[in-house]
């Protein structure tokens, strides 16, 4: 904390406000100067998906994110489920799936940055195989069965299909169902999306 003074005893230099700021017995004005220091961030504690089979139910669709995301979909899906399908309809569409996919890809980074190498491997968590190594591709350098199923680089499919599934029981509705042609283009979009992530293109 600093403390500067400005005219010392002759208030001729000194504004009105600042004379008036440091009270009426005395001359001078005065600011305190505090202290620039950066502030100490600490990032929210980052926990598993623990008993789970597969990361997209509980632990993906309760991030707030994911449930605006989800919910302005389903909303907009409802709404033109009667209109004639047009590029505007499927560009907005498209837009939010894409939004979703960040998501997707957001928590996926979370986890592997803020939790220790080879987490997949204790006896709590029951991700099946697939999201075991997109999500914990470091436990491949611990454990060489593990490694052998990472390299084999199938899991990229399945999680997308996980995410096609998942997305299409989100947005089911009294007025939409969505069948295997809707997963497969949320399964295509995510794809794309991880295959960037993974410079596989």
């Amino acid at each position: 904390l600093v403390l500067q003074k400005f005219g010392g005893d002759n208030p001729q230099n000194v504004s009105l406000l600042n004379v008036r700021r440091n009270g009426a017995n005395r001359k001078s004005g005065s600011n305190f100067l505090l202290a620039s220091v950066p502030p100490i961030w600490q990032s929210p504690a980052i926990r598993p998906p623990l008993k789970t089979e597969t990361v997209f139910n509980r632990y993906f669709e309760r991030r707030r994110e994911v449930r605006r995301l989800s919910e302005a979909l389903r909303d907009y899906l409802r709404r033109v489920a009667d209109a004639r399908n047009n590029i505007r309809i499927r560009e907005t569409r498209a837009d939010l799936v894409t939004d979703l996919c960040g998501e997707v890809l957001h928590m996926a980074a979370e986890l592997r940055t803020y939790l220790t190498p080879g987490w997949t491997a204790g006896p709590e968590c029951q991700l099946n195989l697939a999201e075991q190594c997109w999500l914990d591709p470091a436990r491949s350098q611990l454990d060489e069965a593990f490694a052998t199923h990472f390299r084999r680089g199938d899991w990229k499919d399945e999680v997308c299909l996980r995410f096609g599934n998942w997305l299409n029981a989100s947005l089911k509705t009294d007025k939409s169902i969505f069948g295997s042609a809707e997963a497969l283009e949320w399964r295509t979009m995510l794809e794309r999306e991880l295959h960037k992530e993974l410079g596989d293109e």
